[in-house]
């Protein structure tokens, strides 16, 4: 139970954090794709926190109030504690590798209000694969505003992969696993 009160503290740090964000130009999304490279931290319920890095391509309707993304991503499983604790082998390798199809919408764009994410991910978690729901939120900050560079952007998202979870043939449970991620996005 502390271990979820934790991370729901860090969750609520975090979405305070986006509110926080000053604001964005008033420039329009002129391009209707991108392309992100993106790095940050995967925190697997039961596993503990590891990183995370993902390419993501992003297709933008009105000028970007709505986007529709595709990314693959790789992270790890590897936990000090079921080394230390369990003393436990429960996947065939230590590899976590993400797949993602969101939908995406901003509602206020060029303001800090964050846009909310919602999909699904495949996991290939130690070579066992599982589906996810996806629920999230980020934002964006475009360098027109920052560098005058209208094609690159910096871009954060937190997102929760709710998968169900079984170890050794025992009773199912419901897994948030929280993923954090900067993303420098370019567009074309």
């Amino acid at each position: 139970m502390n271990r979820l009160l934790q991370k729901l503290y860090g969750m609520a740090v975090l979405i305070i954090l986006f509110f926080v964000v000053p604001q964005k130009g008033i420039a329009q999304l002129k391009t209707d794709n991108g392309f992100s490279l993106a790095t940050g931290v995967y925190s697997s319920e039961g596993f503990g926190s590891n990183l995370f890095g993902a390419l993501r391509y992003n297709h933008y309707l009105n000028q970007g109030r709505h986007f529709f993304e595709a990314s693959l991503g790789l992270s790890s499983l590897q936990s000090d504690v079921l080394r230390s604790v369990a003393n436990a082998t429960l996947f065939e390798n230590e590899r976590l590798l993400v797949y993602e199809f969101i939908y995406g919408y901003d509602p206020k764009m060029w303001t800090s209000f964050p846009y909310l994410t919602a999909g699904f991910a495949g996991l290939n978690q130690g070579g066992q694969s599982k589906f996810a729901v996806v629920l999230g939120l980020g934002n964006r900050l475009y360098f027109d505003t920052l560098f005058g560079s209208p094609n690159i952007g910096l871009r954060y998202d937190l997102r929760d992969h709710i998968v169900s979870q079984s170890f050794n043939e025992k009773k199912s449970f419901i897994a948030h696993n929280i993923v954090f991620t900067l993303n420098l996005e370019f567009f074309y």
